[in-house]
């Protein structure tokens, strides 16, 4: 039962890193984007 929890996070891990959709890639663009933001407001 413990090893079946740890295959499902791990197969959700690896489908996100390696392109799920490019989610990986909207959320990195989006903390990018909010980082020049906050680099502008200064």
């Amino acid at each position: 039962m413990g090893w079946g929890i740890g295959l499902a996070v791990h197969g959700v891990v690896v489908f996100l890193v390696t392109g799920g959709g490019g989610l990986y890639q909207r959320l990195l663009e989006q903390e990018r984007t909010r980082a020049a933001r906050q680099r502008d407001a200064w």
